[in-house]
C-alpha cells in the first residue's frame, strides 16, 4: 500500500529491483537506480533547508532530472510546485510569490532568469540540473555526490498535500490547484486501471510531466511497474524508433 507519493519508488524497488524503469535521452535507469537517486536528493535538499510543508517548484521539460526531483520533494514532506518550461520569467515569479515557493529546481539555462527573480520572490534555494557553477545556485551533480543514499520514505498522509498545480490564466491569473497525495495516487491507480496497464508494458509518452495528466502517465508507469520511455518534446521519428 501506497500512502504518500514518496513512497512509490521504495515501494517499486521492493517489486521491480533491477528493471528498467526510465528511458530518457540517452539514459536508462532501473527503478532501483531511480530509488537511490530520489533518495540522494531528498537528503540533500533536507540539508540545504528544504522540509515537510514547503513548496519546491519544478520549472523543467521533460527529462530523467525532472522525474527524480519529483520523488525526491515528496520524500522529504515538501510540496511539489510543477511549471511549464515556456512560462516567462515574469510568469514564474508570480507563481513562486503566489503559492510561496522556498526552492526552485530548474536547467541551467534558465539560471540567469531565476537569480534575478530571487530578489523579489520568496525563493531561498535554486538548483540547476546541468553541471557549471553559478554563483548564488546549486548544481544537481554536486548534490547528488555529496549525500547519503537512504532515505527513510516518508509517513505523509494521503490527506496532505502533495502537489500544487497551476491553470493556464487563460482568463486572468492562474490558480493554484490544491492537490492531495490520495487525490494524485487515485488518478495514478484509475489511469492505470483504465489502460489495462501492468509490468510487462512499455509507455512512450512525450506528454509534459508538469502537466496533471502527464503527470498521472508517469506516476502510473512507475507504480505498476513499467518502463517509461520519455521525450522532451513530440518527434514522430523518435516516437516510433
Amino acid at each position: 500500500m501506497v500512502d504518500n507519493l514518496g513512497q512509490m519508488l521504495p515501494v517499486a524497488v521492493g517489486k521491480f529491483g533491477e528493471k528498467t524503469g526510465l528511458i530518457c535521452c540517452g539514459n536508462s535507469f532501473t527503478f532501483a537506480q531511480l530509488n537511490e537517486l530520489s533518495a540522494r536528493l531528498g537528503n540533500a535538499l533536507r540539508g540545504i533547508g528544504v522540509g515537510t510543508g514547503d513548496r519546491v517548484t519544478l520549472y523543467s521539460q521533460n527529462c530523467w532530472e525532472w522525474v527524480v526531483s519529483y520523488y525526491a520533494i515528496s520524500r522529504v514532506g515538501a510540496v511539489v510546485n510543477p511549471i511549464n518550461i515556456m512560462l516567462t520569467p515574469r510568469e514564474v515569479l508570480y507563481v513562486v510569490r503566489d503559492c510561496g515557493a522556498k526552492a526552485i529546481l530548474a536547467p541551467s539555462d534558465k539560471a540567469e532568469a531565476l537569480l534575478d527573480l530571487r530578489h523579489d520572490s520568496p525563493l531561498e534555494r535554486i538548483v540547476l540540473f546541468e553541471a557549471g557553477k553559478r554563483s548564488g545556485a546549486y548544481t544537481l551533480s554536486e548534490l547528488l555526490a555529496q549525500a547519503s543514499p537512504h532515505c527513510e520514505p516518508p509517513t505523509t498522509s494521503r490527506t496532505e498535500v502533495s502537489t500544487i498545480a497551476y491553470t493556464s490564466g487563460t482568463t486572468g491569473y492562474p490558480k493554484g490547484a490544491v492537490l492531495t497525495h490520495g487525490n494524485v495516487l487515485l488518478n495514478t491507480a484509475l489511469t492505470a486501471t483504465m489502460h489495462v496497464r501492468n509490468s510487462a508494458d512499455t509507455v512512450v509518452t512525450s506528454l509534459p510531466t508538469a502537466h496533471v495528466y502527464g503527470n498521472v502517465v508517469m506516476n502510473s508507469a512507475l507504480l505498476c511497474g513499467m518502463t517509461l520511455v520519455l521525450i522532451p518534446r513530440f518527434d514522430e521519428v523518435e516516437v516510433l524508433n
